[in-house]
């Protein structure tokens, strides 16, 4: 038996939104038996968190308070060495980038991206 190939996904954060649903989907559609998956959000309140778990997917706030925030990049560090996956895929535009960047420093074999919006919103909250 092929071992499963273990996925990190990082999102911006888990509260209900198109990038969120889409993830929702994605992660139920995908076949378990070859796939292992782990959730991490960047912020908020995890609305979604329970519905991943019930299907059996492991979620993890990263308590970010801001973009740039050195406590939510070492529990990311943190949580990239304890699942120790083969493939970082991040969603929504802070976790592309944290994500890109810390699972490089990690030395994470394959790091993608999927594109939700390529655009900036220097309103966003998160920022300060």
């Amino acid at each position: 038996m092929a071992k499963r190939v273990r996925i990190l996904h990082l999102i911006d954060n888990l509260e209900p939104g198109g990038a969120q649903t889409r993830l929702l989907n994605d992660l139920v559609a995908i076949n378990k038996q070859d796939f292992f998956h782990v959730v991490g959000y960047l912020f908020g309140q995890g609305t979604l968190a329970g519905v991943l778990r019930v299907q059996g997917i492991e979620v993890f706030d990263l308590k970010f308070r801001r973009a740039v925030d050195s406590q939510g990049i070492r529990n990311l560090a943190s949580l990239i060495k304890r699942v120790s996956p083969d493939i970082v895929h991040t969603q929504v535009f802070f976790a592309d980038i944290i994500g890109r960047v810390v699972g490089r420093y990690c030395r994470v074999p394959h790091i993608v991206s999927t594109i939700q919006s390529s655009t900036y919103e220097p309103n966003n909250k998160y920022l300060y």
